[in-house]
């Protein structure tokens, strides 16, 4: 429990220091002051006259020279005085200041200490909520598999309360225990086959557009790394130019380590893909995969999700080669080569090889 430390005392002696009329001399005492010995410097003088039975005379400069130095004197004095006040003055300013400034210190560490007090007492009541939550599940669970156990004509005779309690237990040690940290061997592990799965994929990216760029009457535009988030020639790894069409060519990797980031951004890209498609931008679109999409597949999800919502004509544009061990660069390779012998596809999307162009070349033989 924290308590608040009594500090009535010390505010009300800093009010009533700051309600105290500072010590000093008023401009009016300083005033008097000066013509008081101004007074007192003339009749001495007199006085000192009248005994020596001397006749004093003044020139005129030298009545300006006697005046002028009264008036010095009496002006030095003046800022001397005006000098020791606000020296004081700033000196209470500064007294304030400080006391001002330990009373705020004070004021924030009480309520430091009070917050700090107020989360520390939540987490233990946090804790000790999922404590209970997972408590009483595993309590639900083993009362249902006891039961169900209990039930089974094959089962051996056997108390369902002690069931009970060894499946709770045992519910209980796994959800509570800590979950298992990767070592440094082990992270330096995956880390190499990050590495491996990248240079992996960069080798059947770079054969694939090199592959298509040999063909003849193939006309290269670009070849580099395209942008899942841009437009445009951005969007896509090549631009090939075959009898006229542009063709615009994307890789992607269905390996472990490299498909988590590539299908994070590839509901996008086909999107973005399809809009260029649609204005003309790319007259058709090859997907190329460095390995078969099995029905779990979330580039599968993607491609089959947008193909039911697509127009059909641009559906009929975009091409999807994957297989086995690259074979999906040899098929896209030989659709290149179907179209730059103008042997035409069929109107569907290409997803399994290159079963359309070779009906297509069957239908125009």
């Amino acid at each position: 429990m924290t308590t608040r430390p009594d500090t009535a005392t010390s505010q009300d002696q800093q009010a009533a220091l700051t309600h105290e009329a500072p010590a000093g001399v008023s401009y009016r005492q300083i005033i008097i002051l000066a013509f008081s010995f101004l007074v007192g410097v003339v009749l001495s003088l007199v006085y000192k006259n009248a005994q020596a039975s001397e006749t004093i005379s003044f020139s005129t400069a030298s009545l300006i020279t006697f005046l002028f130095g009264i008036a010095l004197s009496a002006a030095s004095i003046v800022l001397a005085v005006a000098a020791i006040t606000l020296g004081k003055a700033s000196e209470q300013a500064m007294i304030r200041r400080s006391d001002e400034s330990i009373r705020l210190q004070n004021e924030v560490f009480i309520k430091t200490t009070e917050a700090l007090g107020r989360i520390e007492s939540s987490t233990d009541v946090t804790e000790k909520r999922i404590e209970d939550i997972i408590s009483g599940r595993a309590g639900e669970l083993s009362h249902a598999i006891a039961e169900r156990i209990a039930d089974q004509p094959e089962s051996k005779a056997r108390d369902s309360k002690s069931l009970e309690s060894e499946i709770r237990q045992s519910l209980l040690e796994k959800l509570t225990s800590p979950r298992p940290t990767l070592s440094e061997e082990d992270r330096a592990a995956q880390q190499r086959e990050v590495e491996r799965a990248n240079i992996v994929y960069r080798k059947f990216q770079s054969d694939t557009l090199v592959a298509i760029a040999k063909l003849d009457s193939v006309n290269i535009e670009k070849i580099g790394d395209g942008k899942f988030l841009s437009a445009g020639d951005d969007l896509v790894d090549g631009i090939v130019t075959v009898n006229g069409e542009r063709v615009g060519v994307s890789s992607f990797s269905v390996q472990e380590h490299v498909a988590a980031q590539h299908s994070k951004h590839f509901s996008q890209f086909f999107r973005s893909a399809a809009a260029e498609v649609n204005d003309r931008t790319f007259n058709r679109l090859l997907i190329v995969f460095d390995g078969p999409l099995d029905a779990a597949s979330p580039f599968k999800g993607v491609i089959d999700k947008e193909t039911k919502i697509l127009n059909p004509e641009i559906v009929s544009r975009i091409h999807v080669f994957e297989g086995e061990q690259g074979s999906a660069r040899d098929k896209a390779v030989q659709f290149v080569r179907s179209l730059a012998s103008k042997s035409l596809p069929g109107p569907s999307l290409v997803s399994k090889g290159v079963d359309a162009p070779k009906k297509a070349r069957e239908d125009s033989a």
